[in-house]
């Protein structure tokens, strides 16, 4: 993958990473004043798995870490299998600043992250013996920061990944539109390595002249994590670069629904 490619991922990354954590914060917050709003587990779990999706993608395993054992709490305690007590909210709030703290890490490079290895091993241990049921004693170091990231806008504005496809597929695609247009097709599994073919051919592709980018999903039976990340990361992306305008089309219904309760699309 090009500096720029790599730039761009870790840009997409920590987009997702602000987003996601302010969702985090103020979900826990709520949870935390009136503990039988059970209804924010559901949002809490979709959003420490998109950075568990985002982190994997740019290879940021601190990241990984912190918010897979996260969704793994907010999974049990949807289930019935976990109590979370007014003592755990503080390392619940601590483990989100972590995750922006990594996010911010990366901008200096794997110097920066390994600075975090022993509060990233501290969190990890405390989260894992919450899940378990242990009692968590030592603080995360560094206190909450307020949060300073912009209002969470929906998944869909934030994540990551993108691929490869040739380039007779583009020319037939473009040639059906009187209007520049690039239409991506999504293969019938959007996992990570379709996601990277798609995300080179973003990258390659987008330019001033196109004035629509249409991902085709009439194919695609089913989308993992880290394909629902790509495809809010993309969206983003030509947000953020272009003047195109993005749709998901065609798609199936059952696509749909996956990409309206994942914020991708609004309903």
């Amino acid at each position: 993958m090009s500096s720029v490619g790599n730039d761009l991922m870790l840009d997409l990354f920590r987009s997702e990473v602000e987003s996601h954590s302010e969702l985090l914060s103020n979900s826990l917050l709520r949870l935390e004043r009136d503990p039988s709003d059970t209804s924010v587990y559901d949002s809490m779990m979709r959003s420490a798995h998109s950075i568990k999706g985002a982190a994997r993608i740019v290879r940021v395993k601190a990241a990984v870490e912190v918010a897979h054992v996260m969704e793994d709490c907010f999974v049990a305690a949807q289930r019935g299998e976990l109590q979370i007590k007014p003592s755990d909210f503080d390392l619940l709030l601590r483990s989100v600043d972590l995750l922006s703290r990594i996010s911010e890490a990366t901008k200096e490079g794997e110097s920066q992250l390994r600075e975090l290895s022993d509060d990233v091993h501290n969190c990890v241990a405390q989260l894992t013996g919450l899940r378990e049921g242990r009692p968590h004693a030592a603080p995360i170091s560094a206190p909450i920061s307020a949060p300073i990231s912009p209002p969470v806008i929906a998944v869909a504005e934030r994540i990551d990944s993108p691929l490869h496809p040739s380039a007779s597929e583009l020319s037939k695609a473009v040639a059906k539109h009187q209007t520049p247009c690039l239409v991506i097709e999504c293969g019938s599994l959007l996992d990570e390595k379709d996601a990277e073919r798609l995300r080179q051919l973003l990258l390659r592709e987008l330019n001033p002249t196109i004035s629509e980018v249409r991902f085709d999903l009439s194919k695609t039976l089913d989308i993992d994590a880290v394909g629902l990340a790509f495809l809010a990361a993309a969206r983003l992306h030509v947000k953020q670069n272009s003047s195109a305008q993005l749709s998901f089309l065609p798609v199936s219904d059952t696509m749909q629904f996956v990409l309206r309760v994942s914020g991708i699309t609004q309903p």
